[in-house]
Parts: C-alpha cells; sequence; structure tokens
C-alpha cells in the first residue's frame, strides 16, 4: 500500500511540476509578444519607409522613361523626306521626349528609307521617310490634354503652322499633321449632368480656334436669372432675413 501511494504522490508531484513548467513557458510567451509587439513596430516602421521610398522611385523612374505600362499600338506616320527632321521638332516641342533610335533600309520599293523610333510625352512613335506616295489628313489626328492655358498656349504657338486650318482646337503643323490641343477640363464640361451646361460649353469652344479655359469655365458657369435685363430679382441681404425688391437694369 506504502507503495502504491508514493507512486501516486510521484504522479502528483511530476503533474504539479508539468503545470508549474507550463505556466512558466506560458508566461515566457505572453512576456515574449509582449516585447515583440512592443519592438516590432519601431522595426518595421524604418523598414515600411524605406520600402515606400524604393518603390515610388522605381514607379518615377517608369514613368519617366514612358514604361509605366506596355504600348502595344504605336502610331506610324509617313513622311517623304523629312522623318528625321520632324523627329528632333516634336522631340523639341514635346517635354520629357527623345529620339530612342533609327536605322537605315536599303534597296527597297521607295529606295533608301529612314525609320525613327521617337518617344513624346511617354507615347512611343515611329516615323519613316519613304517617298512622297501619301499625305495626312484630318482624317487622323493626335489630341494632347493640356492642363493650364500656358500649356495650350506653348503646344499652339510651337505646333500651329497654317493659321486656316485653326478651329475648335485643331491645328495643322507644318508637315500637314493635325492635332487638337484641349483643356483636359473640357472633357469633365461635356460629361456633365446638366444638358444646359454641356450647350453653353459647346457654343462657347465652336466659336473659338485655340481653347481659352478661362471662356469655357464662365459658360460652364453661368447663371441665366443673374443676367435677366427684365423684370425684378430678389435678393437677401447677407445677414437679414427679409427680402428687399431691387428694380432691373436696363432701359
Amino acid at each position: 500500500m506504502w507503495l502504491d501511494a508514493r507512486r501516486r504522490g510521484s504522479r502528483l508531484s511530476h503533474s504539479s511540476c508539468m503545470s508549474e513548467s507550463s505556466c512558466l513557458n506560458s508566461s515566457r510567451r505572453r512576456n515574449s509578444a509582449t516585447s515583440n509587439r512592443s519592438v516590432w513596430p519601431a522595426l518595421a516602421r524604418p523598414l515600411r519607409t524605406e520600402c515606400r521610398q524604393r518603390v515610388t522611385s522605381v514607379v518615377k523612374v517608369y514613368r519617366e522613361r514612358g514604361m509605366a505600362r506596355m504600348q502595344k499600338i504605336t502610331p506610324f506616320l509617313w513622311f517623304d523626306k523629312e522623318a528625321g527632321e520632324a523627329a528632333e521638332f516634336y522631340t523639341s516641342i514635346f517635354p520629357k521626349s527623345r529620339i530612342k533610335n533609327s536605322t537605315t533600309l536599303h534597296n527597297t520599293p521607295s529606295g533608301t528609307v529612314e525609320i525613327y523610333t521617337v518617344e513624346l510625352l511617354g507615347q512611343e512613335f515611329t516615323l519613316i521617310s519613304a517617298g512622297p506616295l501619301f499625305k495626312f489628313n484630318e482624317m487622323i489626328s493626335f489630341v494632347v490634354h493640356c492642363e493650364n492655358q500656358s500649356e495650350i498656349d506653348h503646344y499652339w504657338k510651337n505646333l500651329s503652322a497654317n493659321p486656316k486650318a485653326e478651329q475648335c482646337g485643331w491645328l495643322k503643323d507644318k508637315y500637314g499633321l493635325s492635332w487638337q490641343i484641349q483643356p483636359r477640363i473640357l472633357t469633365s464640361m461635356l460629361r456633365d449632368k446638366d444638358p444646359a451646361k454641356v450647350a453653353r460649353v459647346t457654343e462657347a469652344f465652336l466659336k473659338m480656334k485655340k481653347f481659352d479655359i478661362a471662356t469655357l469655365r464662365k459658360a460652364f458657369a453661368w447663371q441665366e436669372e443673374s443676367l435677366k435685363p427684365h423684370g425684378k430679382r430678389d435678393v437677401r441681404k447677407p445677414g437679414r432675413s427679409r427680402l428687399i425688391t431691387l428694380p432691373a437694369h436696363g432701359p
């Protein structure tokens, strides 16, 4: 019997030791987790900052090189003999532009042919000098979305070579290629849900040659009630609850 009691006591002491050890390990894990939670953010913060800076710099480089997305469609422009001159001309006007490469082909049906690949604002173009077989016309044009009036003025001044071809933001350069120099804000104006605003903006830009952003904004925000020549208008003075009736302007 005393042997059985001794064995039972041994098992109890072993169980209590295991329990104490388990509690101790659990306490260590909690302390370790708490310590990690307090230390990890301090370590992770500079790592996150560094990763963010690296990603930002890579994206910036890709954007500058026009590689933010792979271009599957490239405009191909046919010139008589002016492809090289046109490549220099266009890259001098558009920022972040460059001549990527050039090549010469011999013994073609057009004789000796020069091919230039240029990048204008990240958009790739191919220019070829292959003889006077084709001419540019208004069926094809390139739209330049401008952020402000100075940008519109810059492109208009440097690209337009035929005053008779200037209409509604369209122009022709010295090679006969058509461009549309448009303010980016015009797109949102023409997509407005108010048909009256769209009609006013359309009427305004149809009278223009080079787009004027201030005039377009004025047409978009125009209030018919404030410009009525006849009748009476009720105007509420600031800080007062009563209405005063003012006489209408005009004869």
